[in-house]
């Protein structure tokens, strides 16, 4: 299931670092233009017109920079909306495997508890005793710790197409969901040594069991 994760997750990630790229670049017109409303205060302010002069070139330069960024602006819009749909779409892959991988893995790390909780019990239905059957496979480590994997994944899927005022938004929260993934994806083997642990664990019981 990893291997078929990688190839998802490396497309999400190149097209989150594009968007964050051309996030940069279109961030610098904002700064440009701080840079130019500062060199005219500067002007305004000047009690010399002596001192005028030595500004003019950084005018002239900071008016060239804004007209060039200005002119580049709506391509560079176009080119980040494209890659912002293409990322969502990309991003929908990358949770929907994650989820995949944390169902299977959760209910493995689980199994050898249900297994030897339903050897223990009478073979007849009942719907009290599979209640509380349930209620104790929740609590267990593995699960406990499946669920905030689970909480993760949600985190990892709010942040992604949200409509705010900052057009900036869709690559902010592009980069913050490959943050959040990365982070559930580090904790996976948590879960593997959980379900090795609860193997043992069960394994040992029936042992003494055995023995007894």
């Amino acid at each position: 299931m990893l291997n078929q994760l990688t190839p998802k997750l490396d497309a999400f990630r190149s097209l989150v670092q594009r968007a964050g790229a051309l996030h940069s670049e279109l961030a610098t017109l904002d700064t440009a233009i701080r840079n130019l409303d500062t060199i005219k205060a500067r002007i305004a302010e000047c009690g010399d017109e002596a001192q005028v002069h030595p500004l003019i070139a950084d005018l002239r330069q900071a008016e060239e920079t804004v007209t060039v960024k200005r002119l580049r602006e709506p391509r560079l819009r176009d080119e980040l909306a494209a890659i912002v749909k293409d990322a969502e779409f990309a991003h929908f892959e990358v949770m929907s495997a994650i989820e995949a991988l944390l169902n299977d893995l959760s209910e493995a790390a689980t199994q050898p508890f249900r297994e030897l909780l339903l050897s223990l019990q009478p073979e007849e239905d009942n719907s009290k005793r599979d209640n509380a059957n349930r209620v104790v496979l929740k609590a267990l480590a593995p699960a406990v710790l499946a669920d905030e994997l689970y909480k993760m994944l949600r985190d990892a899927g709010r942040v992604v197409g949200v409509v705010s005022g900052d057009p900036y938004g869709p690559a902010k929260g592009l980069r913050s969901s490959l943050e959040i993934t990365d982070a559930l994806l580090v904790r996976l083997p948590e879960l593997h040594d959980e379900r090795k642990r609860m193997t043992a664990a069960c394994e040992a019981f029936r042992k003494v069991l055995a023995k007894g």
